[in-house]
């Protein structure tokens, strides 16, 4: 069966595909080593995140338009809010005349870790959704515009 043909007749491509969703931003504070001292400071962070799996009858991997809703509902927990790690999530205290967003998430709150947690999240909303059959779920997150981090997780509902 050539490629051409599959498509044609409506059967499944054999290739892997990537539908991605480019250009999500948030705005978020974190505390982590600046020079070996533990900083409170923010940043705007963007994000691509991209759903693997095989070519559907449908002609999609995923509908953009859905993964978008996806990943904008996931991202927008992230935005405007203090990220801290579970570790200390008790004993940080903030307060003042102002309102705090705390996210509090595993490990220390590295653009690494916070990638690994949107690429969970966003996989299990996609299946909670119904949206299922993809085989990873890919996340490159900016923090600022020099430095980004990359995770690739599974989906845990195959091809």
């Amino acid at each position: 069966m050539s490629l051409e043909s599959g498509r044609e007749t409506g059967e499944a491509s054999p290739c892997i595909i990537k539908t991605c969703v480019d250009n999500v931003e948030f705005q978020a504070a974190h505390v982590t080593p600046i020079n070996g001292v533990l900083t409170l400071h923010g940043h705007s962070f963007k994000l691509t995140l991209c759903v693997s799996g095989k070519l559907r009858r449908s002609g999609w991997v995923v509908d953009f338009l859905k993964l978008r809703d996806v990943v904008r509902s996931v991202v927008s927990q992230y935005d405007n809010a203090l990220l801290i790690s579970r570790r200390f999530s008790e004993s940080i205290r903030v307060s003042g005349n102002f309102t705090v967003k705390l996210m509090i998430i595993d490990g220390p709150p590295t653009a690494e870790n916070i990638a690994i947690e949107i690429c969970r999240e966003v996989g299990k909303a996609l299946l909670k959704a119904g949206i299922n059959g993809f085989s990873h779920v890919e996340v490159r997150l900016w923090e600022g515009s020099d430095f980004h981090a990359e995770v690739m997780c599974g989906s845990g509902s195959g091809t």
